[in-house]
């Protein structure tokens, strides 16, 4: 949004996990929900955190615990809102689009829709075997991106940066 308001502002951004104009299912928007609803028993809501959040596979148990219903609900509450064209695109911005292929949230054709869109400001990088928690499904290959998105915008290593091989 601030790279919308202000692009005097923000010369690039990094977007993990593009949603936006193409929503999800209404059986991913239920699993989310389940997500949030602390009633369920704790193996009822970790198979919605599953099913919306993660790729097959991958093992949801890091995101066990920290949900926050009055939090998910404010996030809700900004996106219905706020119009996506409001901050789609992101002002000016050069962007590096990271989306996971299996994400059934923010579905992949929303980061292909950005990068057809705003053309050769726009750097897209697709994960397969990642879904919408895309840090603790594939960081790895979150982290070579950036740093490689990074050293194209700034050359080198960026400053107060460890040098890492990308």
């Amino acid at each position: 949004m601030l790279a919308s308001d202000r692009p005097d502002l923000v010369s690039a951004a990094i977007i993990l996990a593009a949603g936006g104009k193409v929503p999800p299912t209404e059986e991913s928007r239920a699993a989310l929900r389940g997500c949030f609803d602390l009633s369920l028993p704790q193996k009822t809501r970790m198979e919605f955190v599953r099913s919306a959040f993660f790729a097959a596979g991958n093992d949801p148990a890091v995101w066990q615990d920290g949900w926050e219903p009055a939090v998910a609900l404010m996030q809700v509450r900004a996106a219905e809102a706020t119009r996506v064209e409001s901050w789609w695109g992101a002002g000016q911005a050069r962007l590096l689009v990271i989306q996971g292929l299996q994400d059934r949230l923010a579905v992949p054709e929303n980061g292909r829709l950005l990068q057809k869109e705003m053309g050769s400001r726009v750097e897209l990088v697709e994960i397969e075997g990642a879904g919408h928690a895309l840090p603790p499904e594939r960081p790895e290959e979150i982290a070579i991106a950036v740093l490689r998105f990074l050293k194209q915008l700034y050359g080198g290593t960026p400053s107060g940066s460890a040098a890492i091989s990308a």
